[in-house]
Formats: C-alpha cells, structure tokens, sequence
C-alpha cells in the first residue's frame, strides 16, 4: 500500500518541476524582442534536439543490451536475480493489500455502480 501512495507522491513532485521548467524554456530561449532572429533560440533548439536524441539512441542501446545479456545468463532467463524476484514478490505483496479498484470488487471486471454498460454495434 506504501509503495503505490510513494509512487504517486514522486510522480506528482516530478510532474510539479518539470511543468513550470517546460513552461519558461520558450520564454527565455525565444524572446519578443530578439525575433525573427531569435540568437539563444535556435542554437537551445538544435541542442535540446540533439540531446532528445542522444537520449533516445541511449535507451535503444541500454534496452539490446539488456536484452542480449537476458538471452546469454540461461540460470537467470526473463526471472532476473533472485533479488530482483524478492523484490517482485514484495511488491506483489504490497498490492495484495490494495483496496479493490471500482468494477474489481468481486474479482470480475463488471463496471462500478453507477456505470451503464454501453452495447456499441457497428453501423452498416
């Protein structure tokens, strides 16, 4: 239960930066009186660019290589270390303790009260 309310308080903290820093970015980097030129702009751009992609580039690169080592190590195959499997059976155990999510109480997936059940048919 701690590991799901954790998980949403680093992702609200982390959506709360990184709003405000995409907001002044244009308005530092492109500013009224310096366009059409716009001198600090484009070099950021093409460098905010760049860095996406180096980024990007990496993460295919770290992902094959993971990837590669999974299929080399047989005795740990797609089940990882065997702290890697403590730590998933943990968190297995955290969300066991989960309250049931609506439409989830009774183990189907029925809609929660309240929710009508549309039945949508192709229109010929």
């Amino acid at each position: 239960m701690a590991t799901a309310r954790i998980s949403g308080y680093v992702l609200t903290f982390r959506v709360t930066l990184a709003h405000p820093a995409h907001e002044q970015i244009p308005l530092f980097t492109f500013p009224t009186v310096e366009s059409p030129r716009f001198p600090k702009g484009y070099p950021a751009s093409v460098a905010f660019d760049f860095g996406l992609w180096a980024i990007v580039m990496f993460g295919f690169w770290f992902m094959a290589r993971r990837a590669s080592r999974a299929l080399q190590s047989p005795e740990t195959g797609s089940q990882g270390t065997v702290a890697d499997s403590q730590t998933r059976a943990a968190s297995d155990k955290d969300l066991d303790d989960e309250p049931a999510l609506a439409g989830q109480v009774d183990g189907t997936m029925e809609p929660a009260i309240g929710v009508q059940r549309l039945d949508i048919k192709p229109v010929h």
